[in-house]
């Protein structure tokens, strides 16, 4: 990456705790600072991954924090942005019509994950055009003289698939457990 950048995407993953004697990230943890500090005024390094695990990275190896200057925080797109993204990837191999485009913003709507830390964000958005499209193509070889275009039963169908339906039916609070109390009150007879 002389002359360019070194983008490490879940940089965290390479440090997988002081007690793992396995752990090969340590190494080239190591190896990344004195490439690092040797080779400043020829290499850029970025580090990409969730805010809290950056975090444990860069307490795990003080060297590490203090070649790293600059930290860039982005926030998870919105419901209306995630919608955009899905249509927009849609629209450039298929038409689309205004129901599909319905379809799609109730969907994004109604996704209760949002909010936790391990959503996916814009992953989501390109897992749910993939599946979509290999509904579309399954429906098409049914029926070869329809055109291949997205209609809103495809995402319906593909929403229906287990990880979609987790996303629309998790709950705000990943740990814990509820319970239903009987009302036992007794009224006079």
């Amino acid at each position: 990456a002389y002359g360019s950048v070194l983008f490490i995407d879940e940089a965290y993953s390479l440090y997988a705790g002081d007690d793992n004697t396995r752990d090969y990230g340590k190494e080239a943890i190591d190896t990344l600072i004195a490439e690092m500090e040797n080779n400043r005024d020829k290499l850029v390094v970025i580090l990409s991954g969730y805010p809290d695990e950056m975090e444990t990275l860069m307490r795990a190896n003080p060297g590490l924090a203090g070649r790293i200057p600059h930290e860039i925080r982005f926030p998870n797109y919105s419901r209306e942005q995630l919608t955009r993204i899905f249509l927009q990837m849609a629209g450039k191999a298929f038409p689309v019509d205004a129901a599909f485009e319905e379809e799609a913003a109730a969907f994004f709507g109604a996704v209760k994950a949002y909010k936790q830390k391990d959503f996916g964000n814009a992953r989501l958005a390109r897992n749910l055009y993939e599946r979509v499209w290999a509904k579309a193509a399954v429906r098409h070889q049914l029926n070869r003289e329809e055109p291949v275009r997205l209609m809103p039963e495809d995402l319906r169908s593909a929403v229906a698939d287990r990880e979609f339906q987790q996303l629309l039916h998790s709950r705000e609070t990943g740990i814990g457990f509820t319970a239903a109390i009987k009302n036992q009150e007794k009224h006079p007879g």
